[in-house]
């Protein structure tokens, strides 16, 4: 038998022998198994839903509820919306720029005004208990789209407004007969 094919052999017997004493179970006795550690109880806490703020509630007539608007009432709003939405579109002249430029204008110290004084006209909306208060909180609304308008106008100028061409910059002219710099 060549030298290579003995090597060979040992190495073959070695190998099953490794493998063989992996998976043929052994005569010992299985070590005890350890003790489980005992279970870690968690005091549960109720889960709570993250529910907002509930607003203040609206001042009522007497029976519990909040006054109802009239369908007149109601036609009147939707009217006005429709109006403030064309008039806007016409301004901006397409939904994308509009967007534009509500957002930019949302983001000035005048339009946070706007959006406050809108949003203390509602406050006195609903706290109004009679018609007459309603009409009195209602009379500055227009006021206030003018205003918006106006503020939209800007915003939309602004954005058609083209971008200042940018200028070249203009390096220092060097001395025709100048020696480069060695560095």
């Amino acid at each position: 038998m060549r030298l290579t094919t003995l090597v060979l052999a040992v190495a073959l017997a070695v190998g099953v022998t490794a493998v063989a004493m992996k998976f043929l179970p052994e005569d010992k006795p299985a070590p005890a198994p350890a003790p489980a550690p005992a279970p870690i109880v968690k005091e549960e806490k109720p889960k709570t839903k993250f529910r907002p703020p509930s607003p203040a509630p609206a001042v009522s007539n007497g029976d519990g509820k909040r006054p109802q608007l009239s369908d007149e009432m109601k036609a009147k709003f939707k009217e006005f919306g429709d109006e403030t939405r064309k008039m806007a579109l016409e301004i901006a002249g397409d939904e994308k720029r509009l967007q534009d430029a509500v957002r930019a204008g949302m983001m000035t110290a005048e339009g946070i005004g706007i959006m406050m004084k809108a949003r203390e006209i509602g406050e006195n909306f609903r706290k109004a208990t009679t018609d007459a208060e309603r009409e009195a909180a209602l009379a500055e609304v227009p006021a206030l789209r003018d205003q918006a308008m106006a503020r939209l106008r800007i915003e939309v100028d602004k954005l058609n407004a083209p971008a200042p061409a940018a200028t070249p910059a203009t390096a220092a002219p060097a001395a025709p007969n100048a020696p480069a710099p060695i560095m």
